[in-house]
């Protein structure tokens, strides 16, 4: 079954079109957020309306889905302590 993701993580918001609906959503959105051709917007609402637009033109089979991923605080710090 298929859904529409938006991704939301660190202020910025992807748009997901065929995730699987079976599988772990958290996973297939940081999977594609990790890929650095991904496209994203620093608009949630901008993502939201873009995925319930896409629903109507070709509505998946579970419809639209926000998953808010939490940002790796140890993403930004430096690790090497001089």
């Amino acid at each position: 079954m298929s859904v529409i993701l938006v991704a939301t993580s660190k202020g910025k918001s992807w748009v997901i079109e065929k995730a699987n609906g079976d599988e772990d959503w958290a996973f297939q959105a940081s999977a594609h957020i990790s890929n650095p051709g991904s496209r994203y917007t620093k608009n949630r609402s901008k993502a939201l309306l873009i995925a319930h637009n896409m629903q109507h033109k070709n509505p998946s089979a579970r419809g639209v889905w926000e998953v808010r991923l939490p940002a790796d605080k140890n993403a930004d710090k430096n690790t090497d302590k001089n």
